[in-house]
This record gives C-alpha cells, structure tokens and sequence, in this order.
C-alpha cells in the first residue's frame, strides 16, 4: 500500500497543470489532514489525501477508498473544482501504472482501475478557515 500511496502523491505533486493551480509537494498532504490549522503556512490553497479502507479482493488485487480535499481560502470554489477536475484525471492516467517498489506472485504490482465515487458538497472548515470539497475513489491495485 506504501507503494500506491508514493505513487499517487508523487503524481499528483509533479502534474504540471495542477502546479499552474497552486498545488505542489510543500501544499499537498500525503495523510490525513495538516499538523497545524495555521493557514499561513502555505499560503491560500492546499489539498489533503485521506486513505480510507481496503477490502477484500480477489487474489493480489486490493481495493482501496481514496478522498482528496481541496481547500481554498476564495468563496467562489472555481480553483478548488479546478484542481479537482485535474486530480481526477491525473488517478484516471495511473491505470495500468506500475506501482514502484510492490510486486505480486506474478511479476510487478500496478493500477488496475480507478473508479470516482462522487464528491461533497461546497463546504467551508473553520480550523482551515477555508473553504472545501472533497472527492471520492476507489483505487484497486495489485500488490499493496
């Protein structure tokens, strides 16, 4: 699962179009949620990667929830579904990725399939002072 989690981190950090919408490393959290409600520390914007449950699959093919969450300190949620938008299609391209660093009985671990659950409403998170919305997926995967 480590493999997975450093996979779509790194995608998402490194995609071009997202960087363009103010999402980087240094604003992207790989868990959970930010260790300080500080908003100052970087800046107007950032997004939050919550895993969720894996469940059983069939062999070593693992199903796994996935919610991202944008935040955005401008009302009108046009960047938070912008980078929204452009995560979606960034996990949509990991099918058939390799995962680095997992492997399976039968060779080298991979995405399998990427399927969107649907999203939140537009929320506003007062400990952020930001407003939000969040995604859902599941990731299925072989060898995580």
């Amino acid at each position: 699962m480590n493999g997975l989690r450093n996979l779509v981190f790194n995608s998402l950090a490194g995609d071009q179009p997202l960087n363009g919408l103010g999402l980087t490393a240094t604003n992207l959290y790989p868990a959970f949620s930010r260790d300080d409600s500080d908003f100052a520390m970087e800046g107007e914007t950032f997004t939050v990667l919550r895993w969720n449950e894996s469940t059983r699959g069939v062999g070593p093919v693992v199903p796994v929830g996935l919610d991202i969450w944008a935040y955005d300190i401008n009302p009108d949620y046009s960047n938070i579904m912008a980078v929204l938008k452009r995560c979606r299609a960034v996990l949509e391209a990991l099918v058939g990725a390799v995962i680095p660093g997992e492997t399976t009985e039968n060779g080298r671990a991979s995405v399998n399939g990427v399927d969107w659950s649907g999203g939140s409403p537009d929320l506003f998170d007062p400990l952020y002072n930001r407003y939000t919305r969040s995604e859902t997926y599941r990731i299925v995967a072989s060898g995580s």
